[in-house]
């Protein structure tokens, strides 16, 4: 059995070849792929969303947080179906599935969920995260040193992630001054506040907390957190 993202632009312009003839898809967004994710909410819980597959329908619900967990889900699940797995064992799999530590762990901190994904970051991560947010009500702060081993792109990545995140977060805390974090700076446009770095973070999140509803961590934060 083969089976291939559909949205991988790389994958759709080759996927009707004749020798990938028999590979099944999955897609979050193009309704001709074998399985379909027909919609997903994201929430302070985690995911729910509802898969197609030769004209029926699977509902889950997941404590995973994402647009890139739904993508795994949904590839494991596709997987599963194809196997014969049985619904019901496949559906209590998904439900009790965790995250692993610091990548996208939800926290529930006062009013606020905090989302850590401090262990690592990477561009295409970190626009898809900022875009899972976008749909989200509440206020949001967003609390990074930004990305490493960027090279010489790091400006410009930087630059961008900033733009973008600069209409969906309404607070900017900063770890430590670099190349990265005056990047994101030049591309928020906005106030933002700096820190040294993340050692005193849990006083801050705590006062956060208070008043915000989402608290995204997005890199380098030490295991003892």
């Amino acid at each position: 059995h083969a089976l291939v993202n559909l949205d991988n632009p790389l994958i759709a312009t080759r996927i009707t070849l004749s020798q990938y003839h028999g590979v099944k898809t999955y897609s979050l967004v193009n309704p001709q792929a074998d399985f379909f994710v027909k919609k997903y909410v994201f929430s302070p819980e985690g995911l729910k969303f509802v898969l197609i597959y030769q004209d029926k329908e699977y509902s889950y619900v997941s404590s995973l947080f994402g647009t890139s967990n739904l993508y795994n889900l949904t590839a494991a699940i596709s997987m599963a179906l194809m196997m014969k797995v049985p619904e019901k064992i496949i559906s209590q799999q998904v439900g009790q599935i965790t995250p692993s530590p610091h990548r996208l762990e939800l926290k529930k901190i006062n009013q606020a969920t905090l989302i850590d994904n401090a262990f690592s970051s990477n561009e295409d991560g970190f626009t898809s995260l900022i875009s899972d947010l976008s749909k989200l009500p509440g206020k949001k702060v967003l609390i990074t040193p930004g990305i490493v081993e960027l090279g010489l792109r790091t400006v410009e990545v930087h630059q961008r992630i900033g733009g973008l995140a600069s209409k969906v977060f309404d607070k900017f805390i900063l770890v430590g001054k670099s190349i990265r974090t005056l990047s994101l700076e030049q591309g928020i446009k906005k106030t933002v506040s700096f820190i040294p770095n993340s050692t005193n973070l849990w006083p801050l999140i705590e006062e956060l907390s208070q008043d915000y509803d989402w608290i995204l961590i997005e890199n380098d934060l030490p295991d003892n957190f």
